[in-house]
């Protein structure tokens, strides 16, 4: 071998030493996985983050950051330290941003140790909100409530106006079937 050929070979070998590897991160990869495992391994080169969600308890995990999809409609974390996205997270959580009927709620698993629930009313339409961790950043909400067993937030939280709002309607309603029917 000629001094020139292994003067390149040692100088790319040096070179693959050389390369900082500080921004890369060690994740765990799921896609579709129903099991309690954390799954394969990665070494993400070209990320700095791990992510992790569930949809209706399969869950899906690996390199990067959540998508504002992921996050709005599965409650997505992303983390930043080697294998942070573990499997199975602390609890599980249902999980609703202003829906009002409750079979569109999704079943998430969270790294919080508790689920929150609230309801907001806007006219005779009620939306809840459900998810992951407590009531810190929903102050504003009365009927705010936490709690820290697996999919402990699945009652409906109303507040009392709430509620007789919606008696109100039941017995208008009432008043009005009875009338049809001749009974008023």
């Amino acid at each position: 071998m000629s001094r020139t050929k292994l003067l390149i070979h040692l100088a790319t070998l040096f070179a693959a030493f050389a390369v900082d590897f500080s921004g890369a991160i060690s994740c765990y990869s799921r896609d579709k996985s129903t099991g309690r495992a954390n799954g394969t391994v990665s070494n993400c080169t070209s990320d700095s983050a791990c992510y992790r969600y569930t949809a209706d308890e399969v869950s899906y995990a690996g390199c990067g950051t959540c998508s504002a999809a992921d996050t709005r409609d599965y409650n997505c974390e992303s983390c930043t330290a080697d294998y942070c996205n573990t499997w199975p997270p602390l609890t599980g959580c249902l999980y609703a941003k202003g829906e009002y009927r409750k079979e569109k709620w999704v079943k998430v698993s969270c790294s919080q140790a508790s689920c929150y629930q609230f309801s907001y009313g806007y006219g005779p339409t009620i939306f809840f909100f459900a998810g992951c961790g407590d009531c810190a950043d929903y102050g504003n909400f009365d009927n705010c409530k936490t709690c820290a067993t697996d999919y402990c937030n699945s009652a409906k939280v109303l507040t009392a106006e709430q509620t007789n709002l919606m008696l109100t309607a039941a017995g208008g309603l009432l008043v009005m079937v009875m009338q049809l029917w001749g009974h008023g």
